[in-house]
């Protein structure tokens, strides 16, 4: 069984401003960090994780997104 990600890319400045500024704080604490974050480009909001067991489920679901 895999799980898949569906998000949604951020790309609002301020968010990203937002997102840079808290990453920046969280190295200046501890520098240690700088690998966990991603680069703001790069920012997301995760809305779902779905666990699907075989390629019939991540076809339908494939499916189902594309109605969207």
């Amino acid at each position: 069984m895999a799980n898949f990600f569906l998000s949604a890319r951020t790309t609002s400045g301020a968010v990203s401003d937002g997102y840079a500024k808290v990453h920046d704080a969280l190295i200046q604490h501890d520098p240690k960090l700088r690998g966990a974050c991603v680069p703001a480009i790069s920012a997301h909001v995760t809305l779902a994780v779905l666990a699907l067991p075989d390629q019939g489920a991540v076809d339908s679901a494939v499916a189902a997104l594309r109605l969207l």
